[in-house]
């Protein structure tokens, strides 16, 4: 398995694994294919990695079976930096081999690196746990559409 930095050059790979990101959870049909785009350009930028980045995890053979797109967010009225996982995505055929514990590494050796005080991870699958990761539940969102 690999994880290596996506560029301008892999926009379609990255905006077919978002495409699948949202397919196969529970937000499919919550946002519009169409304006994926526009949103992944901005984690392809070279120069504004400490910013925000997007990773391509590949297989053994060089296939690619998912994503993961981080940024760092700073709130305004304190001296607090957030590294956040944007989006996470491995391909269900591939779902429980060890990989989220390379992710979650290169996740908070990012985070490390672009300045972070802390680590901020949503999870939206049912019955997940990342307490084993050192993590703690902060808080709970909820949401609801408006028609």
């Amino acid at each position: 398995m690999t994880l290596s930095i996506a560029t301008p050059d892999d926009f379609k790979r990255i905006h077919g694994l978002l495409i699948a990101n949202v397919r196969h959870s529970k937000y499919n049909g919550f946002f519009q294919e169409d304006n994926l785009g526009e949103a992944v350009k901005t984690y392809l930028d070279p120069d504004t990695l400490q910013q925000r980045i997007a990773l391509i995890l590949q297989d053994d053979e060089g296939k690619d079976i998912g994503l993961a797109i981080f940024e760092l967010i700073y709130v305004s009225y304190t001296d607090l930096s957030f590294a956040r996982i944007v989006a996470l995505y491995i391909d269900p055929e591939h779902q429980g081999k060890g990989y989220m514990d390379e992710i979650y590494e290169a996740f908070e050796y990012w985070g490390k690196r672009a300045g972070a005080k802390y680590y901020s991870v949503g999870v939206s699958k049912d019955g997940a746990d990342i307490t084993n990761r050192g993590y703690k539940q902060y808080e709970v969102m909820y949401l609801k559409e408006v028609n």
